[in-house]
């Protein structure tokens, strides 16, 4: 009898040592998630818009523009992770870029032209191969330090007139993580972390949002960025 008892307290102890090792497993799998967070907040995802070009459609890149009614240019702007951590773009909603005219180039309209249904955008692009532009792929995601571009072809109206200017404007709305981590139990105790005066969770995934607007110098043939004061909604980022 006292044989029987042992065999069962061993089995007993031998669940428990089991249990408590799973139990230890699932710990350091949250921990290491822990980390990961901690490192989307320290290190995260910076997309930048840099420079836009602009070269007449039959022309050649580097060939001054000239506007007139209807003069077809070919444009391309630059977009950049200089960020330290992946930047995961959202498909659900724009990643976009168009050309508009301002008349008069006094202001920018009041509702932005890339918010308009059906109207044709420019999805963010890259090249297969580094500065080929012939064989490209749509983005789905931007690692630190590569770049993606938008090129359209924009044709001058015929109301076009001396005094009005070409902007070059759009949006990308990205991610810090492909997907939010649900945390529970032991582990969302230790996401915990003390901030300030009050105890906050850190953030497991945030949205991000960049837009921008680029007004062209037709003298000095670049583009520059809208007056952001000016133009909050149309420069700005979250």
């Amino acid at each position: 009898m006292s044989d029987e008892l042992a065999n069962i307290w061993i089995v007993i102890v031998a669940v428990i040592q089991a249990l408590f090792f799973f139990w230890q497993l699932r710990i350091m799998r949250r921990q290491n998630e822990f980390l990961r967070l901690q490192q989307q907040v320290m290190y995260s995802p910076e997309v930048r818009v840099t420079n836009v070009q602009i070269w007449p459609k039959n022309g050649a890149m580097g060939d001054r523009v000239r506007l007139s009614k209807g003069l077809t240019v070919s444009i391309r702007a630059h977009a950049v992770n200089a960020g330290g951590s992946t930047a995961y773009l959202c498909q659900r909603e724009s990643n976009c870029a168009l050309a508009h005219m301002v008349k008069g180039g006094v202001a920018l309209p009041m509702f932005k032209p890339y918010k308009n249904v059906g109207i044709a955008l420019a999805r963010l692009k890259r090249p297969h191969v580094v500065n080929h532009y012939d064989s490209i792929e749509m983005i789905s995601e931007l690692n630190p330090g590569d770049f993606g571009f938008w090129q359209f072809d924009y044709v001058v109206g015929d109301d076009f007139s001396e005094g009005d200017v070409l902007h070059v404007m759009g949006l990308v709305v990205y991610w810090d993580a492909k997907e939010q981590i649900e945390v529970t139990g032991i582990a969302k105790l230790m996401e915990i972390f003390r901030l300030g005066n009050g105890w906050r969770a850190v953030p497991r995934t945030r949205r991000r949002l960049i837009a921008f607007a680029k007004r062209f110098h037709e003298e000095e043939q670049i583009f520059s960025s809208v007056d952001a004061a000016k133009n909050p909604d149309y420069e700005y980022v979250e």
